[in-house]
């Protein structure tokens, strides 16, 4: 064997030891478009996909780039030139780009609990004086992450349904809130402890795994709020979870290939599983999607 050969193949060894992603040219190689990571993911694989990647590469004989994307038009427009085959949405992402040509839906992810959608409870606290979603009308209003499907379109749109549109809560006057002018918080159980133990935010929006999992009794600011220091006020749509899709272009063996290790064999890898927090996939419900679409355009 040359040198030059005997180099190439220890450069590809480090690479996949060190979870890198070994962009070799004139090789054939299957593209996933993804948001995660964008900037590292020109050289390393997403943490999320760590244990995905080597697996897809001996499903497919051959390298498995996690191309990175700053937005899902980004992905797109590579799936729909053809020049990457696959792409992995979170259903907000995908709800924006779902009508564009080139595109078809492989599987969808179940989440943590084998759920392939989730909704929400709009809570309030339990010694609070909003009783009803209507009380919530001139307070503040704890929401997730701006633009997320569950924690705040669908919340919004549930307040607005009770006469409560978001116009007429509390505006957020302080960064780093003052840009959407709602008090956007990181995830369920942060919103939990800040209704629970904030009294100038009596309600807010949790969803229904964080809520399930609270303790009966026993809230405190050390242990954590528990299910009897809130009052269930309300209910959002429920919404699906991520999904995987193909470009049009992409050779039909290529798609069954990743739609049957999807649903067949990623229930059984609890790593692939722990890293991106899913249950497994089953085939997509393109209704759940369709009304997912709806919630964004309102």
């Amino acid at each position: 064997m040359k040198s030059s050969q005997v180099r190439a193949l220890l450069l590809l060894s480090v690479a996949a030891v060190a979870g890198c992603q070994a962009r070799v040219p004139f090789q054939r190689s299957i593209h996933v478009g993804s948001t995660k990571a964008p900037v590292i993911g020109l050289i390393f694989v997403p943490a999320d996909y760590l244990a995905l990647q080597p697996k897809l590469e001996s499903l497919f004989g051959g390298p498995v780039l996690f191309d990175p994307a700053l937005g899902a038009e980004d992905i797109a427009q590579h799936l729909e030139q053809g020049d990457w085959q696959f792409g992995i949405f979170s259903a907000g992402e995908y709800a924006g780009i779902a009508d564009k040509p080139g595109l078809a839906p492989v599987a969808m992810a179940m989440g943590e609990h084998g759920q392939t959608t989730m909704k929400a409870f709009i809570v309030a606290a339990r010694n609070s004086s909003v009783k009803s979603m209507a009380d919530c009308k001139g307070k503040r209003f704890a929401f997730g992450p701006a633009g997320d499907l569950l924690y705040d379109h669908a919340a919004r749109e549930s307040l607005t349904s009770a006469g409560v549109p978001a116009s007429e809560l509390t505006r957020e006057v302080l960064p780093p809130h003052l840009v959407s002018g709602r008090l956007n918080l990181s995830s369920g159980m942060e919103i939990a402890k800040v209704v629970a133990f904030d009294v100038t935010v009596p309600a807010g929006v949790v969803d229904e795994v964080t809520f399930a999992a609270l303790p009966e009794t026993g809230g405190s600011l050390i242990a954590g709020p528990s299910k009897d220091q809130f009052t269930l006020i309300g209910g959002t749509q429920s919404v699906p979870g991520p999904i995987v899709v193909a470009s049009t272009k992409a050779s039909p063996e290529d798609v069954e290939k990743l739609r049957s290790f999807l649903t067949l064999n990623v229930a059984n890898d609890p790593m692939i599983c722990k890293q991106m927090k899913v249950k497994g996939f089953v085939d997509p419900d393109l209704n759940a999607y369709a009304a997912a679409a709806r919630l964004i355009q309102n």
